[in-house]
């Protein structure tokens, strides 16, 4: 492993106990990578005692440092919470095989929760490409559609890119997303063919599973349909 220090530039609340982080390098350039790549972060306790994160990327290739989505929920988490603009975190990769595949024609990337990190990036790049895509985001509350806004305005902007909200508990008034979970026969009535695209899935091994597993039934190939989870 090669880890290099970088200075935490940005810090910005996403709602509840996720926060983005955008990480610079303190020396020469920001390592090369794919949409879709996670990355080691590193800190070390008062005692000295390493510890060792894996995180998807956010980021777009370009776009001027690493950007990490990140829940807050264990020590690791709370080391690097407790640091804020200015730290310093040691930062090893890319790695990864959860990538855009050079072969699609039309992607769909469903995101659950933070689970939008490596799909921000995927989403992006394709738009950029010229690639027809469509974002399906799912979350408990509204609070936990990370970066809607820019979703929002990409949808907008008339480049073949479409995008969809679910939220699975709250109901708020107004809202013209999905109510509940995202699944298969929800994305046929939005897509009008589940035909001829190609998935990206990353969520909770539940979620991601289990929609998976719809797709598939639903006469999806198997070989189109990619998922990373967690839990």
């Amino acid at each position: 492993m090669d880890f290099r220090k970088y200075r935490i530039e940005r810090v910005e609340e996403k709602g509840g106990s996720v926060r983005t982080f955008l990480l610079m390098p303190l020396e020469g350039r920001q390592p090369s990578f794919q949409p879709g790549n996670f990355f080691l972060l590193m800190l070390r306790t008062a005692a000295g005692k390493p510890l060792f994160r894996p995180y998807s990327v956010a980021s777009q290739p370009g776009e001027e440092g690493l950007l990490f989505c990140i829940k807050n929920g264990g020590e690791f988490t709370s080391l690097l919470f407790a640091l804020g603009e200015g730290g310093e975190i040691e930062v090893d990769g890319p790695y990864g095989t959860f990538t855009l595949a050079a072969e699609d024609s039309f992607r769909v990337f469903i995101a659950g929760g933070v689970g939008i990190s490596p799909l921000r990036g995927m989403a992006l790049q394709s738009a950029a490409e010229g690639m027809p895509c469509a974002l399906f985001q799912s979350a408990k509350e509204k609070s936990g559609l990370f970066f809607s806004e820019e979703f929002e305005g990409l949808a907008k902007g008339g480049r073949g890119f479409s995008y969809f909200t679910a939220l699975t508990q709250e109901q708020p008034e107004g809202f013209g997303g999905i109510a509940g979970r995202i699944t298969a026969e929800r994305m046929k009535e939005k897509l009008g063919s589940l035909e001829g695209k190609a998935y990206y899935i990353c969520g909770s091994k539940e979620m991601a599973s289990q929609l998976a597993t719809e797709l598939i039934a639903a006469g999806v190939p198997k070989a189109s349909v990619h998922k990373e989870e967690w839990g």
